[in-house]
């Protein structure tokens, strides 16, 4: 079982790795005895880009040869420049062992995609526009599996709807302007997210409860004594502080 897993990675200075790597083929091999000896497989090569916009180029026989090699990772590699909107294409050899397994996908990014296997749109994450209004971006630190599969089929083609229009935001936000996929063992990968949103969740738990506790105490010394307007507006802090936890 994998786990196909989109997640962004950092922007890095000068070309990518994924860059270089794309240039070296033009199909990324996806291989279980490769999947099993490494855990967790990065989808680094392969990729083709066009900036623009068109259904068509979701379709899994569409021509993409003149397309031109490109990273994933960073939008200030892509060739020509980023335009705000682009597609990106990989063809996929998957080993046979790998038919029919059940696969999921998680979403990291600091902007908009759709992703399609074999011109079958398999998750949307915000809303992909070429209008810089119209566009909405999608950024959450983890999110739950959702199962696809490979027919009985070697040959399969992803394709990546992406849409950005302030990447030089995502570094600020502590978001790349790029994305990666991973595939990994789906029970690993569903095991992880578990693990992360209870950690989360017990973490917001503390958070919230001291700056509430530390509210209830300033709130009713102040009410004890309203000449100590320092009280109150602590208290009054200490519930912002309460509030931007569940932002």
């Amino acid at each position: 079982m994998t786990l196909l897993s989109l997640a962004v990675v950092a922007c890095l200075s000068g070309p990518s790795v994924s860059a270089q790597s794309a240039a070296e083929g033009t199909t990324y091999f996806c291989h279980f005895d490769s999947l099993l000896s490494a855990d967790t497989l990065i989808v680094d090569y392969g990729w083709r880009y066009r900036a623009g916009d068109d259904p068509s180029w979701a379709e899994p026989d569409f021509d993409d040869s003149d397309w031109e090699p490109s990273g994933t990772t960073c939008l200030d590699s892509v060739p020509g420049g980023w335009k705000g909107i682009g597609w990106f294409r990989l063809h996929i050899d998957v080993d046979s062992q790998l038919f029919r397994a059940p696969l999921g996908r998680m979403v990291f990014q600091a902007g908009a995609s759709e992703v399609y296997l074999d011109g079958r749109l398999i998750s949307r994450g915000g809303k992909v526009s070429a209008d810089a209004e119209s566009h909405r971006s999608y950024i959450r630190g983890f999110a739950q599996p959702i199962f696809v599969e490979f027919d009985e089929h070697r040959q399969h083609v992803l394709a990546v709807r992406y849409s950005h229009h302030k990447p030089d935001q995502g570094p600020a936000l502590s978001f790349p302007n790029g994305f990666q996929i991973l595939i990994r063992e789906f029970e690993a990968a569903d095991r992880d997210y578990w693990d992360n949103l209870n950690g989360a969740v017990r973490h917001q738990m503390l958070f919230t409860g001291l700056a509430i506790a530390f509210w209830w105490i300033h709130f009713f010394l102040y009410v004890f004594n309203p000449r100590f307007k320092a009280n109150l507006i602590f208290a009054l802090f200490t519930v912002g502080v309460a509030g931007l936890s569940f932002s």
